[in-house]
């Protein structure tokens, strides 16, 4: 994507992913990706992406935010579950449990907030 400078090639990408009717939570976190790639700063994406998540998923309640949260949330406990399973050191498995017990609490958290209004 270096056919231009790297200001250009962000500007094309926006307008293509606007073009292309893409969600506007995705072209948001996708800008952030190219812009801490040519900045250099670590961790933008993340950044962005943590607060989107609590502004717009947490907070204002917006459902494919939420989805989205939900889904790479429940992969990530899906991953520890399997991680648990395979430990031997009890220490660890305690560590992991604690751990798993608070990812379990904000999946919970999550599906509570996807619910209908009238099922809350």
């Amino acid at each position: 994507m270096q056919t231009y400078g790297k200001e250009q090639n962000i500007k094309i990408a926006f307008l293509d992913m606007l073009n292309k009717g893409q969600d506007p939570f995705f072209i948001l976190q996708k800008l952030a990706e190219l812009l801490e790639e040519s900045s250099g700063e670590k961790h933008f994406a993340k950044k962005v992406q943590d607060i989107i998540e609590t502004v717009y998923g947490i907070a204002l309640e917006e459902k494919v935010v939420l989805e989205t949260s939900l889904e790479r949330l429940q992969n990530r406990y899906n991953k520890m579950e399997q991680a648990l399973s395979e430990l031997a050191d009890d220490a660890e498995k305690k560590r992991l449990q604690f751990a798993l017990t608070q990812q379990k609490k904000y999946l919970q958290l999550l599906q509570g907030k996807l619910l209908p209004k009238d099922e809350k």
